[in-house]
């Protein structure tokens, strides 16, 4: 095999681990932050139910709406649900348990998400 065949299987072998660990973020060592259905299916769901509506940063054009109506002001007194170990990763719930506010891995990196029951 020839040095640059090599190089290309490797730079591909990369590459595919880089895009499956959810950018470089998630190549980092330790608990890294959740991904979107790993967030729903580990805490989003279990707090919940399966009635819900996701707003994802980037994605969903009402995610404004939803941060301005819960700025971090009222957010941060929120009971924290998880964290992962490299801070990056939370979810909180509000007091009434009627709304998630999460910072998920997406796109290659930290990205907001409510979740919010119907």
């Amino acid at each position: 095999m020839k040095k640059s065949e090599l190089k290309q299987i490797i730079r591909e072998e990369i590459s595919k681990a880089i895009n499956e660990a959810g950018g470089l973020m998630g190549t980092l060592p330790g608990a890294h932050p959740m991904q979107d259905h790993e967030m729903r299916k580990q805490v989003v769901e279990p707090t919940l139910g399966r009635d819900y509506d996701a707003y994802i940063m980037f994605k969903d054009p009402e995610y404004k709406r939803m941060n301005d109506k819960y700025p971090h002001t009222v957010t941060e007194k929120w009971k924290s649900l998880y964290r992962s170990s490299s801070y990056q990763g939370y979810a909180s719930v509000s007091p009434d348990g009627k709304v998630i506010k999460a910072a998920i891995l997406d796109r290659g990196g930290i990205v907001g998400a409510f979740y919010i029951k119907k």
